[in-house]
């Protein structure tokens, strides 16, 4: 189930914790699995991040850093949070019209 999850959800999930500040692969598989429980595949989350930053939605920039492993960064760019507050915007009117309707 986590994997479906999160490939159901991980676009917009993934840009909503890139544009919080949780920037590289590393640090969102960490967050997920400490709040979530979900054991993310290290693959998935990156080819996510991947097609994110090949389709425009998040800028990545390689940090190297003497003596540890060259990591890559990511930023939002403006249309990924443009895309982002569009889609809270309908996650949030789904949400309260299945709370309404008792779905």
């Amino acid at each position: 189930m986590n994997e479906k999850f999160i490939k159901t959800f991980g676009k917009i999930y993934m840009l909503s914790l890139v544009s919080k500040g949780h920037n590289h692969g590393y640090e969102i598989l960490k967050f997920l699995k400490d709040n979530f429980s979900i054991d993310a595949s290290a693959p998935l989350i990156y080819s996510i991040l991947d097609n994110l930053e090949k389709d425009g939605f998040i800028s990545g920039i390689w940090k190297h850093k003497k003596g540890k492993p060259d990591k890559k960064e990511f930023v939002i760019t403006e249309k990924g949070a443009k895309l982002l507050e569009i889609a809270r915007t309908k996650i949030f009117d789904i949400s309260q019209n299945m709370l309404k309707n008792g779905d």
